[in-house]
């Protein structure tokens, strides 16, 4: 897939740039991250469509047709992992690639600040933002062993400790072939971090760029039961993907498995968290 061309100014870097873009029962036409694609002058996106119902499926369908979007039926909903694969096939090993969840307000100056990172840390080929929800500092985040730590301010450099989420995220297309692609085992929580452990094993460096991005994080609202409940049993399955390959790391997913359950638990008034997270620990 052709991607655009950005040149540094002031001297010769250049580098290409492919977004992915994974929708979820949500018309094209109402994502944020769309509009403000379109908005800056983006044109080479790919739209993973994890999408059920066929009346949303088919107006993505002429919208990114209409659009010049490359249009991805993923037949269901497969989850990140498998969308995120399914998109690395269309883009070339020279490409950066560029992910961003449906609902993220991307600012005009971040394709700059992206290529100013690049261009000032060639040796780093994983360069991410600082991504917000509610003034609350979503990523990056401090890692140590299987613990994502949240901290309250960033700022931009180098890093060796640090995990981030999937948004924002831009990640050199050749790394994809040392790394291997996505855990397809992850459907949805973790998948990121996941993937930043396994790209840390090889390139150990992360850079982190001037520019701050506002993300639509679902996970914060705690008002319905039966999403909860459907949440919390995709949760408990994907982080025990990502803790299960030590005995300190499965160690640490009982701990906070029960810790969440037990907190949801309360909050609705119904030991079905609990239930889940004795079950998980049969594993």
């Amino acid at each position: 897939m052709d991607s655009k061309v950005f040149r540094n100014k002031g001297d010769g870097c250049k580098m290409k740039y492919t977004c992915i873009v994974v929708i979820y029962n949500l018309a094209c036409e109402n994502s944020i991250t769309l509009k403000s694609l379109k908005n800056i002058g983006i044109d080479n996106i790919i739209v993973c469509d994890n999408s059920v119902k066929s009346q949303i499926k088919n107006s993505n369908i002429m919208f990114c047709n209409k659009q010049s979007i490359k249009y991805l039926d993923m037949e269901g909903n497969s989850g990140l992992s498998k969308a995120y694969n399914r998109a690395l096939k269309e883009i070339d090993a020279d490409s950066w690639v560029v992910i961003f969840d449906q609902d993220t307000k991307i600012i005009e100056e971040y394709f700059d600040k992206l290529s100013e990172s690049i261009c000032k840390y060639p040796e780093v080929y994983m360069h991410v933002p600082i991504v917000k929800s509610k003034n609350m500092q979503m990523s990056p985040s401090i890692s140590k062993g299987y613990n994502v730590k949240k901290i309250n301010h960033s700022t931009s450099g180098v890093y060796k400790d640090i995990t981030a989420i999937n948004s924002g995220m831009a990640v050199k297309g050749e790394v994809f072939e040392k790394t291997g692609i996505y855990n397809e085992n992850i459907f949805l929580d973790y998948l990121d971090h996941y993937f930043v452990r396994e790209y840390k094993n090889i390139y150990k460096k992360i850079a982190v760029f001037d520019c701050v991005i506002i993300q639509d994080y679902s996970d914060e609202d705690h008002t319905n039961y039966s999403r909860d409940l459907n949440r919390f049993e995709i949760y408990s399955k994907d982080f025990y993907e990502y803790c299960k390959d030590s005995i300190k790391g499965r160690v640490f997913y009982i701990i906070k498995i029960l810790y969440r359950s037990v907190k949801l638990s309360i909050l609705h008034k119904n030991i079905a968290f609990i239930k889940i997270a004795i079950k998980s620990r049969k594993k």
